[in-house]
């Protein structure tokens, strides 16, 4: 059963489909005051550009 264990392309794949969705949701809770939008979308890029090197 490789296609249900935790080193599977599915598996990766949705965890990170979840992480990204987390992160929108955390975008959207912190940015909801329009004066912290520019610290929320400023930390929401850096975080999408450290899962993207694989720096987590």
């Amino acid at each position: 059963m490789k296609f249900f264990s935790v080193d599977s392309p599915l598996y990766k794949f949705m965890n990170r489909l979840m992480d990204v969705f987390k992160l929108n949701c955390m975008w959207l809770l912190c940015s909801l005051p329009i004066v912290t939008m520019g610290a929320a979308t400023t930390a929401a890029y850096t975080i999408t550009l450290k899962m993207v090197n694989d720096e987590e």
